[in-house]
């Protein structure tokens, strides 16, 4: 058997796969990867800012606490975050899911 005839053997006994399954999985890890370096960058830097935001508005909290403090104040928070988060926690439920058209 000349070395073309093994070369010819070895290619016909098995085609090659239509999709690379390791490399498929590769290419998804560093997209992963990636996509998660940059959340942590970006909530890094909103983390940093609102930090920097309260530090600079700290002096002034103390002026108008009892303004924040208020009952109405604290209901308007709790309303406003109800009405913010309801939809979502709404769409987990299975019944309750809004159909979109």
């Amino acid at each position: 058997m000349t070395h073309d005839d093994t070369l010819a053997a070895f290619f016909a006994a098995e085609e090659a796969p239509a999709r690379d399954v390791q490399f498929t999985l590769m290419v998804a890890d560093r997209i992963a990867n990636a996509q998660l370096r940059r959340t942590l960058a970006t909530r890094g830097a909103i983390t940093v800012a609102i930090g920097a935001v309260a530090w600079g508005v700290a002096p002034l909290l103390g002026e108008i606490s009892p303004v924040l403090t208020s009952p109405f104040v604290i209901l308007g928070a709790l309303v406003a975050g109800a009405g913010i988060l309801l939809p979502k926690v709404l769409d987990r439920i299975p019944l309750l899911r809004t159909t979109r058209a």
